[in-house]
């Protein structure tokens, strides 16, 4: 009884992080990171797969006879990356999900712990995540990044920089937003840093 009762609490706990993680998103799309590192491990799991982040290799060739570009970066030369938002994240489901990197692997964030340890259940928990989303597609559209590839907090850094100490390119003059905009901005970034923001992968 005991061994099958264990069963069901994982099964449970399974359920409960796949529905939260694919109504979310948001460690993959941005709006936590700028990118993911890869190491050794992952470059090589990857490659052995036909995904491999190397510009000589072009297009990366996925199963289907699908194709689709490779975003990896090199931080000061040390390590390679992927960046951020994945372009492997389609509808909130994972593409290279059997071989994603470690650092995907490992990764865990407030919320989702919280709902894990039953301190948070999962309705409220998908209550949480839905006002953030709300949040963020209210900023998307006033500060016109919808669709960018480039990740959101990076959007809204450089518009901090370029707002606070100028914009490195003089033709173009700088934005000014409204109190509504600037207050949802504050509003998400405390939310984020509430039930979502940990350690940085």
């Amino acid at each position: 009884m005991g061994d099958r009762s264990r069963e069901m609490s994982v099964e449970h706990v399974n359920q409960a992080v796949n529905r939260l993680c694919w109504s979310c998103g948001f460690c993959c799309n941005g709006i936590l990171f700028a990118h993911v590192p890869l190491c050794e491990a992952d470059i090589a799991l990857l490659s052995k797969n036909g995904v491999f982040p190397s510009p000589a290799n072009g297009p990366l060739r996925l199963a289907g006879g699908h194709s689709k570009s490779w975003e990896s970066r090199s931080i000061a030369g040390k390590s390679q990356t992927l960046g951020l938002p994945c372009q492997f994240l389609e509808d909130g489901h994972c593409t290279i999900y059997s071989i994603r990197p470690q650092s995907c692997r490992d990764y865990e964030c407030k919320l989702l712990g919280q709902v894990v340890r039953g301190e948070v259940c999962v309705e409220p928990a998908c209550g949480i995540i839905e006002q953030a989303k709300d949040l963020q597609c209210y900023l998307e559209e006033r500060l016109e990044i919808k669709h960018s590839r480039v990740g959101f907090w990076t959007h809204i850094r450089n518009i901090a920089d370029q707002s606070l100490n100028g914009w490195e390119d003089t033709t173009v003059p700088p934005r000014r937003f409204e109190q509504s905009t600037l207050l949802i901005m504050q509003e998400l970034v405390a939310a984020i840093a509430m039930h979502f923001e940990t350690t940085a992968v």
